[in-house]
């Protein structure tokens, strides 16, 4: 029988944090938590600009050293992008 060559390809599944600083005017830090808790139960974050109309201080970043492998790997061929197999 032939030899044939098969093409694949393995998607690894990551998690990555993403870090939202922001500000909340507050009479108290248990004030403020309780204003970006509830916030965060309405909508995530979204709602947190609604918090302080005043307030666009914000900034985003990924934490790179906080991204590691879930240790879930997907088996696919190529370029039909057809699963095979779970790999983890």
């Amino acid at each position: 029988m032939e030899k044939e060559t098969f093409e694949f390809y393995v998607d690894e599944e990551i998690t990555t944090w993403y870090r939202h600083r922001f500000s909340v005017n507050a009479t108290s830090l248990e004030e403020a938590t309780a204003l970006v808790t509830e916030a965060f139960k309405r909508g995530g974050f979204d709602e947190i600009p609604m918090l302080d109309e005043y307030n666009d201080d914000s900034e985003s970043e990924i934490l790179y050293e906080a991204t590691e492998s879930t240790g879930k790997e997907q088996l696919y061929t190529w370029p039909d992008d057809a699963l095979l197999a779970e790999l983890d």
